[in-house]
Parts: C-alpha cells; structure tokens; sequence
C-alpha cells in the first residue's frame, strides 16, 4: 500500500483568480491539517443542518457497508447538483470525489472543492492524470468517489455505465461500494426529501483488458442500479426505520451527531 506522505492528498491546480491565490497565501485549509478528511468532517457538522432544509425528512440506509479501513470506491448513479454533498455528507469517512472540470475554473468555488479532495476531469482537465492521482489515493487507503454515468441524467432513470468506474477498480484491486441516490426532480425551489442507500460491497477480479472492463463495467451497473431501486422503493415506502433486507435508516440528526463525536476518518 502506498503511504499518505508519499501522495499529494488535494488535486495540483493553480489557483484561478487573485481571491483563490489569497487563501491559499493565507493557508486556511490549515485549519483541518490540508487533508480532505479533515474538511469533510468540519463540513459535516456546519453543513448538515443546512442539508436538513435543502432536503428535509431525507434518508440514509446502508452506511455501515463502507469498509471503515483500506482503499474503496464508492460508484453512485447521479441526478441533481446535490448528489456529491449527499453521499459525502452521509459516509463515515473523507471522500475524493471526481468533479466536472468546469468547478476548478470559478476561484472560490475552485478552493471548496479542492479542498474536498475532489479530482477534475473533463473540460479542460487532465483525465490521465486524474486516473492516477485517484488510483494512487486508492492505494493509499482513501476513499474515492465516481459518478458511472459520468454526467446527471434527464430522465428518472439511471443512465448507462461508463468504463471509467470499472478501469479504476480493476487497476487500484480496491472493492466498490455500489450507490443508489432517489434524487431525481431535487432544485433550491423543490426542495423534496432524498434517499441513499449504499450497497453491499462488490469485488471483481476480471483482468484489466477490453472485455474485463466491459464485464467489470455491467457488474458495476447492475449493482448501481439495484441500490438505486432500492432508494426508490424505500421512498416509496414512506423511508421507514429499515430496508426490507434489515438494513437500517440514519437521517441528517444521526449524521450530525456521529460528526460531533468521531474523529475525521481517512
């Protein structure tokens, strides 16, 4: 496994304006010691119970299947601008998060996510380097993010996979978390409740050629959309205390008070 000293833990971006160049001068991701951990664990206490409103009587089911050691990446399907402070606000542990291009082209903004520890592709991004760079994060025992579609979807429904998901995993030998988000239809104007539900943990040992990704990319779906549909049934079901499986609820309250008294968890 490779060590956390030997990796930079915040994507290598120039800052984009002279407000962004100030912060990082005035070093105030000190504040949480420069590690994505850290920030995730501040953001959860400040930003849950503005998540609360944004999303109120949302639920999170399965939380207890992220591995709470060791590299894994956590694929979701994905439908509104909320989806990465849903999942990341719900899990245990810090998160690097692939994120559009485009956020680390906006100053401000461009130093929020960076210091989430998310990875730009697409739009001008380096998507090579970003593969690397996530790839080295997993094998140092962090955990990485990706939305298999690779954009929000239109329709009520999950989109097709991209290979992306599947390439990772095979080449970082990490499980993968599947992850299914009831968000379809969510805006600041139509503030409805959301489900999460994290799936059981899938590991693949296909070899990393064309056809391997390809059946690692269908394994990768399959069970995206299956958590997926499980978000949709338990919405349905009014977001009652379990799954039909067992799995148990924890809404925004649990999450906050969980952030209060553990540490920030790599």
């Amino acid at each position: 496994m490779t060590s956390e000293r030997e990796i930079e833990l915040v994507f290598p971006v120039p800052p984009s304006g002279p407000r962004a160049a100030l912060l990082r001068r005035l070093g105030v991701d000190r504040l949480w010691g420069r590690d994505p951990a850290g920030a995730w664990r501040l953001a959860r206490v400040a930003l849950i119970p503005v998540l609360a409103r944004l999303a109120p009587h949302s639920a999170v089911y399965g939380v207890e299947r992220i591995p709470r050691e060791g590299g894994v990446l956590i694929a979701a399907n994905h439908f509104t601008a909320l989806d990465p402070v849903l999942v990341g606000l719900a899990a245990p542990r810090g998160m690097h998060f692939f994120a559009k291009g485009q956020l680390f082209q906006r100053s401000l903004l461009t130093e929020a996510v960076r210091w989430a520890g998310s990875i730009p592709v697409g739009f001008r991004a380096d998507s090579r380097a970003a593969l690397r760079h996530a790839s080295a994060l997993l094998g140092a025992g962090r955990v990485v993010g990706i939305f298999v579609e690779g954009a929000r979807q239109r329709s009520d429904e999950p989109g097709e996979a991209m290979p992306g998901a599947a390439l990772l995993a095979l080449r970082a030998g990490v499980p993968i978390v599947p992850c299914g988000l009831d968000t379809f239809g969510w805006s600041k104007r139509r503030r409805r409740p959301c489900t999460v539900v994290f799936g059981k943990p899938l590991s693949l040992d296909m070899r990393p050629g064309r056809e391997g990704i390809a059946e690692a990319t269908g394994a990768i779906a399959r069970a995206v959309e299956s958590a997926w549909r499980s978000s949709v049934e338990a919405a349905e079901a009014g977001r009652r205390a379990a799954l039909p499986d067992g799995t148990r609820r924890r809404g925004w309250r649990d999450t906050w008070v969980y952030a209060l008294g553990h540490r920030a968890r790599t």
